[in-house]
């Protein structure tokens, strides 16, 4: 609607400053609301939807896990096992070269020394000839044997415990100080002596690095002798932040003054050569690793290094983004601690077997002692130590005899008596087992050829790479006998894959809980449950690969929220609310892009929960701000036009208020005026609600057509409607629009006419007046009163085109700037050239004669029945229903068409009941009548506080009754309007209320014109002979004259909504039949052919009468009269040309006639 002024810049300025101004406001709540726990929530939720959204990182394949998982449960017990259990896993890790074993498991109380009396019994009961130490196994130190194990492999990491401060203390360094002194001074000397030893493995923390590191008031480090003996022990802490999730991996906690290293830390500081007092640590910015030698994990070159300096991106607390590789298992390689668990069992009954001479009777010795040991033990499942004592039991008498020079037949043939002995009877597998041996015997000798037909090739290949891998470190002879099982599997980047013990050889391992019961678990952006041993290793594959993560800029979220709300802001306050949609959308997509990018590209951390919700509440408000504006503008809308246009038109204007301006502007339209003519009469006698009534029957089927072809009720006075076409809206067929709704309204008005010659004994006519041009349109008024309306020449022109029809007799007129719009679809006959009162140059003026058939169903064909045709059936008055009547029998007579003669037939099937509701609700007005009146008398009487005794008396016997009884109404009347004079003349006046005393006036003066009406007319025979009207008159005698009509209201109401329902059903049926309808309909509004023959004549009578050919004019138009004898044009021209031929025009006359009328 505002679309004229929003071409103007500096409105568009105005505007753009105000959504600029709405950005803004928006953009500082949010960045308010940003600093609550429920906005950090979203935050943290964006943040791990750059995760998600992102492609699988780089990890390094030389990083890996060993799981204390589900199976390695089931297998040794709930957690926790004793110490061997990581002294096997020591030990097998340092035979196979693994490069670091780092623990998430803490070692801070000591274990028992365990006896085993059983023990004792079997080293004694023992008499075979072998050369184990007598009691070795009876008394065992599992801390000795782990320290020992931890020292040997020289690459074990242990991790420490680090008790946060709680908060209520944390930001008071005092306070902290003193619980750390307390707590320090209660320790134990045991806790003292390693706390000393890991205070090595810390520095000094400086006066910034105290103030932002967490600080702690404990440490809890493993056991001294394992701190002595370890590569380096770090803290295993998580931080996690508001939501559970851990993001952030914290490389230093504060202690004492000392800054202590994560675990990670501590081991990339020995991978890359830099002691950890040269890490320099810039809290908020970064942690770097000076002339770190970092190795490239390069399988052609697996020791080369490349030196460099590595920055870590840190925040405040000297916390690391972790950029975390996805899953648990779905990155790294995962080896069951059950599998390492087998290598070592294997290897201890390889040692086992080597302490007895290989020879076959001593298969039960052998077997049993390594069955005995594991079992003890319980170094693997029932099922690995039955399959581990066969094959080393197998391999080292094989290895033994082969060696002596026996063949396999032999070997075979005694390893089979013997074994079944022990009740072990399957051959092909000890067969397979000598198989194995013979070619880890023969690839060791140097036999690269050796026959390996009998074995799987994944066994011979396995086989090579362990002779390869213990020859290169000249450790075979030590694996004897050599024998090598199958590789195991394991869980590789989530997918399963062959896994031999000796792809654990140079590579880095963190050895966690991970089986059910064991583990604490914590969110990642990735699972809701992940072991946290993920921590450290995510941590070491973010250093080493260098795929930091970075944290945003202090300002950042302030200045992209704050960017993007005022843009957001403009473009919504300038554009429409899809358009704007459309750019708000293109922003966040980009905007999500670039933070994807940034992340996947560069790691850096783009704030995007503020920026984006800064986005879509700017625009939802500024949305919203349009829809409330739009919800106003469409009620103001509504207010000035529901009852102006029709709903079609109504829901245009809703929808699209920059189609028209309420501001003014210049416009193309078409004009109607239409009136009653002879209706004064009518206004004259009739009581004020009746004209109402009457006013209602007229105006609302005429103003619903002229809704039905968009037209635009400008205004009503009195019973003069003007309507405009082409307004609000545009509408480029205003002019035929137009015409069509006026010939439609005189199809309708023909029954009108009859129902107020029926109800009121009176004869009308409406004319019209249609005139096309430019008017200004808009709203209009003064600042409390405002109505959109048009105005301009062309409103005055078409004013004077309807009056204009009295000269000629006709019903609408023309003028020429509507008749090259309309003339292929309306029939127009030329009429006059006439010089309109206050113009100085004529027009020339058309009659509207009816539209062309075939323009009418061009337009109407197909289309359903209007609705306001059905409402003006319904709701029309009783008498009309004889104007329907007249009206459809006039089509059927005139144009012979078939569904006109049925529709008159159904409208004189409804005469009976139609006739019950008139006569009914006349008799009910008399009712009426005497209630009204008898209310009157009581208004009288409460002005003077006198009783009044009303009396019917009878003026004279001679006289009918009920005239009498009119008369004695009128009488008592007369009286009451005495007593108001004599009210208005007495002191009391002063009293009473003016506006009281003037209604009551009103009311008595309107009381009396319906008693003298009804005195005049219920003796009279109705002109329109319709005898319904007839029955009404009588009835209404009859209850004057005292005749009872019991149930009156009820039969009314009764017949009213009888004839309701038939005529629904009968337009339903209709309804099925509408082309059939709209053929009707098009006939009905054409003119005849014997019209169109009149018009020929007429408008050559009107050329020779332009010529001053009087006689000649005449002639033709006497012809005219012969197609239409009362062609009221054509008489009045015969007229003015007798006039003319007496008293000719003066020289300057053109054929203009001089309206003097308005």
């Amino acid at each position: 609607m505002q679309s004229k002024i929003k071409n103007i810049p500096i409105f568009k300025l105005v505007i753009a400053i105000r959504g600029l101004l709405f950005g803004v406001a928006v953009a500082l709540i949010l960045l308010i609301f940003s600093q609550t726990e429920t906005f950090s929530r979203i935050k943290l939720i964006a943040l791990d939807l750059n995760y998600k959204f992102r492609p699988p990182i780089h990890f390094r394949n030389d990083l890996g896990y060993i799981d204390f998982d589900d199976r390695s449960i089931i297998t040794f017990g709930k957690w926790p096992w004793t110490r061997n259990r990581e002294t096997a896993l020591n030990q097998a890790m340092s035979l196979y070269g693994a490069k670091v074993v780092g623990y998430d498991v803490f070692f801070t109380e000591p274990n028992d020394i365990v006896f085993n009396p059983q023990r004792i019994h079997e080293i004694l009961s023992d008499t075979s000839n072998h050369k184990e130490p007598s009691a070795e196994t009876a008394f065992r130190d599992y801390d000795l044997e782990l320290e020992e194990s931890i020292l040997n492999a020289g690459n074990i990491y242990l991790p420490e415990f680090m008790i946060l401060a709680p908060p209520e203390i944390r930001s008071d360094k005092v306070a902290v100080q003193k619980e750390v002194d307390r707590i320090f001074a209660m320790q134990s000397e045991e806790k003292k002596a390693a706390l000393e030893i890991a205070e090595q493995f810390s520095i000094p923390a400086g006066k910034e690095m105290q103030e932002k590191l967490f600080s702690c008031i404990d440490v809890v480090p493993p056991l001294a002798r394992f701190v002595q003996a370890s590569a380096g022990i770090g803290f295993a802490q998580i931080t996690e932040d508001m939501d559970k999730t851990v993001r952030l991996s914290p490389l230093f906690i504060q202690y004492n003054g000392k800054a202590y290293p994560a675990l990670s830390i501590v081991i990339l500081s020995k991978m890359f050569s830099v002691p950890l007092n040269k890490i320099q640590i810039v809290p908020g910015h970064y942690a770097e690793f000076p002339n770190a030698k970092i190795p490239i994990n390069s399988r052609s070159d697996p020791k080369k290094i490349i030196t460099k300096t590595i920055q870590i991106p840190v925040n405040e607390n000297c916390q690391m983004l972790v950029n975390w590789a996805g899953e648990f298992l779905e990155h790294g390689i995962h080896v069951s601690y059950s599998d390492i668990a087998e290598i070592y069992a294997l290897n201890t009954a390889k040692k086992l077997s080597m302490l007895y001479p290989a020879e076959p009777d001593k298969v039960p010795a052998i077997f049993n002692k390594i069955h005995s040991v594991l079992s003890g033990e319980i170094l693997c499942s029932a099922d690995s130590i039955r399959k581990i004592s066969i094959e080393i039991t197998v391999a080292r008498i094989a290895e033994g005899m082969m060696q002596d020079g026996s063949n396999k037949e032999t070997i075979l043939k005694g390893l089979f008596e013997e074994f079944q002995k022990l009740g072990l009877t399957n051959k092909n597998e000890l067969s397979e087992i000598i198989d194995a041996v013979e070619y880890a015997n023969s690839i060791a000798d140097g036999n690269s050829s050796a026959n390996s037909s009998s074995l799987k090739k994944e066994w011979t290949e396995e086989i090579k790479k362990n002779i390869d891998f213990f020859a290169k470190r000249s450790m075979a002879d030590s694996m004897r006998p050599l024998f090598f099982p199958l590789p195991f599997s394991v869980i590789n980047s989530g997918k399963e894959k062959s896994f031999s013990p000796v792809d654990l050889e140079g590579r880095i391992y963190m050895v966690g809980l991970t089986g059910e019961g064991t583990i604490d678990l914590n969110p990642t952006p990735y699972q809701s449950a992940c072991p946290m041993v993920a921590l450290h290793l995510n941590t070491l594959n973010t250093i080493l690969t260098e795929q930091f993560l970075r944290f945003p800029g202090k300002y950042n979220e302030i200045i992209w929220t704050l960017f993007f709300a005022i843009i957001v802001g403009i473009i919504s306050a300038l554009l429409s609310p899809s358009k704007s949609f459309i750019g708000a959308s293109l922003i966040s997509g980009g905007y999500i892009v670039f933070v994807l990018w940034a992340w996947n590209k560069n790691g850096q951390w783009v704030p995007a929960a503020a920026p984006l919700m800064g986005i879509a509440g700017t625009w939802s408000g500024e949305v919203l701000i349009a829809l409330i504006k739009a919800i106003i503008e469409k009620q103001r809308v509504r207010n000035l036009f529901s009852t102006m246009v029709s709903p079609r038109v109504l829901k245009l204007m809703e929808e699209h208020p920059d189609r028209f301006s309420l501001t003014g502007e210049r416009k193309e339209a078409t004009i109607m005026f239409s009136a009653i003519e002879g209706f004064g009469d009518v206004m004259k006698r009739e009581a004020p609600e009746e004209l109402t009534h009457i006013l209602g029957n007229y105006l609302t089927p005429t103003s619903e057509i002229i809704m039905d072809y968009d037209g635009y009720i400008d205004k009503y006075e009195g019973h003069v409607i003007m309507a405009d076409f082409g307004v609000p809206l545009d509408d480029t067929d205003h002019a035929w629009k137009c015409c069509f709704s006026a010939i439609e309204q005189q199809l309708d008005i023909e029954a009108f006419r009859l129902f107020v010659l029926a109800r009121y004994g009176a004869e009308v006519k409406v004319t019209m007046g249609i005139n096309s041009g430019y008017i200004s349109a808009g709203n209009m008024g003064s600042e409390k009163k405002m109505q959109y309306t048009v105005m301009g020449d062309a409103v005055n022109v078409s004013a004077r085109f309807r009056p204009a029809n009295g000269i000629y007799g006709t019903s609408i007129i023309t003028g020429e700037s509507t008749q090259p719009l309309v003339s292929d679809k309306i029939e127009l006959r030329l009429l006059d050239r006439i010089l309109l009162k206050g113009k100085t140059k004529p027009t020339t003026i058309y009659e509207v004669m009816g539209w062309k058939p075939e323009a009418y169903l061009s337009e109407k064909r197909g289309k359903p029945l209007s609705d306001s045709a059905l409402r003006r059936w319904l709701l029309s008055p009783p008498q009309k229903v004889f104007g329907y009547i007249e009206l459809w029998r006039r089509i059927e007579r005139e144009k012979n068409i078939s569904i006109a003669k049925e529709i008159a037939d159904f409208f004189e099937s409804q005469i009976s009941t139609v006739e019950n509701i008139i006569v009914n609700f006349a008799v009910l007005s008399i009712d009426g009548l005497k209630s009204e009146l008898e209310k009157l008398e009581e208004r009288c009487r409460v002005l003077d506080d006198k009783n009044y005794k009303a009396e019917d008396a009878l003026a004279s016997s001679s006289e009918p009754v009920w005239r009498q009884k009119l008369l004695a109404y009128l009488k008592r009347v007369e009286n009451l309007k005495e007593r108001i004079d004599t009210i208005k003349n007495s002191e009391k006046k002063t009293d009473i209320d003016s506006t009281t005393l003037s209604n009551l006036v009103l009311s008595i003066e309107t009381m009396k014109g319906k008693i003298e009406l009804l005195i005049e007319n219920l003796p009279k025979r109705p002109k329109s002979g319709i005898e319904s009207i007839a029955r009404k008159l009588a009835a209404m005698r009859e209850k004057l004259e005292g005749k009872e009509f019991h149930g009156a209201e009820e039969t009314a109401k009764k017949n009213q909504t009888l004839y309701r329902n038939s005529v629904a059903s009968f337009f339903n049926k209709l309804s099925l039949r509408k082309d059939e309808y709209h053929e009707a309909i098009a006939e009905a509004g054409a003119p005849s052919q014997n019209e169109i023959e009149m018009r020929t004549r007429f408008e050559k009578a009107m050329q020779s009468y332009f010529e001053r050919k009087w006689d000649e004019s005449k002639s033709f138009l006497e012809e005219a009269l012969k197609f239409k004898s009362n062609d009221s044009p054509s008489a009045e021209l015969i007229k003015r040309i007798d006039e003319y031929k007496v008293n000719p025009p003066g020289a300057e006359w053109q054929g203009e006639f001089i309206q003097r009328k308005k």
